[in-house]
């Protein structure tokens, strides 16, 4: 139910302190660098600059592909609304690719309740990165 994402279950929802990538756990950003690891790609440890708006520019520094055309696998990244400050971005894994523009992407903390949950979204705005194998 939560996505093979197990040791980070609803009961320890809440920061708690950082993972293995220094994220927090059952954000977004953490769920989505355990889908990195977990596919077998190199997830670097961003620590302190585990915002999902950072991660388009962190990927860009670490010269990991970084474009608006998304493939199965990327690690798909709605940036900020820089009129909110308090906005953070969004972190989301692309499961699946369609012809018609769409993606189906799994996600965690959507609703900002520490929930895994599964969309199909439009690709407009969002960013994709493409993380190497490890």
């Amino acid at each position: 139910p939560w996505g093979g994402y197990e040791p980070y279950s609803p009961a320890a929802w809440s920061c708690g302190g950082p993972d293995p990538w220094g994220m927090c756990f059952r954000e977004c950003v953490s769920y989505a660098a355990w889908k990195v690891w977990n596919d077998g790609k190199y997830m670097p440890n961003w620590g302190g600059r585990g915002n999902a708006y950072q991660w388009i520019q962190n990927a860009r520094n670490a010269g990991f592909q970084v474009d608006r055309s998304p493939s199965a696998g990327d690690i798909a990244i709605r940036d900020r609304n820089y009129s909110n400050p308090y906005d953070v971005g969004h972190a989301m894994y692309v499961e699946a690719v369609y012809g018609d523009g769409t993606i189906a992407i799994s996600q965690y903390n959507a609703r900002l309740s520490g929930e895994y949950s599964t969309a199909r979204k439009s690709t407009s705005g969002l960013w994709f990165i493409t993380f190497p194998a490890r």
